[in-house]
């Protein structure tokens, strides 16, 4: 954490008051999700996370699917981006029972484009693959990237209203926190 925040990646985190990154990614039926689809109906809360394999993510998404309903009643919508591949995003969604869009970002080209990517350093792949995960699995791909965990709140002019991220993934915002950013 610490080296993760030296490296000045939360600087690099896209901000308040900036234009959203463009995207367009495929959900785990493989359709083409783009930001803009999404944002042309409301509000869009976009939540950045590592993957399945990792507690502190489910955890976030339950929550996140907790507060759903109210999201939606404030005209609002939920899209969550992981570098996951497909099958294993279908496999959190149906373990957590999860409604919302979660979409596949190879090689986290997504999260680099909101400043939230990084490499994992060589010793901390050991370390991960000693515990049994492997990202290349997980993710499809060897980059060993990962996004820091963020949330932004993305509004219908593709501004940035809300931006939250730590690179301590134990630090997550109460997703009360988010519905307060909303109109």
């Amino acid at each position: 954490v610490r080296e993760l925040r030296e490296s000045g990646i939360v600087e690099r985190f896209a901000k308040i008051g900036e234009i959203a990154p463009a995207f367009e990614a495929l959900n785990a039926k493989g359709e083409s999700i783009r930001l803009s689809d999404l944002i042309a109906k409301g509000p869009v809360v976009i939540s950045f996370y590592r993957g399945g394999w990792w507690p502190y993510c489910c955890a976030e998404q339950v929550a996140l699917q907790d507060i759903l309903p109210s999201l939606r009643k404030k005209g609002a919508d939920l899209v969550s981006i992981t570098p996951q591949i497909s099958s294993r995003i279908e496999s959190n969604l149906k373990r957590y029972n999860l409604s919302f869009e979660i979409l596949n970002d190879p090689g986290n080209r997504i999260a680099q484009s909101f400043g939230v990517a990084f490499e994992m350093p060589h010793y901390l792949r050991e370390f991960y693959r000693g515990k049994g995960i492997d990202l290349a699995r997980w993710n499809g791909d060897d980059t060993w990237s990962l996004p820091v965990p963020a949330n932004f709140i993305v509004g219908t002019d593709q501004t940035i209203i809300y931006a939250s991220g730590d690179p301590d993934y134990t630090t997550r915002p109460d997703p009360l926190e988010i519905l307060e950013f909303l109109p």
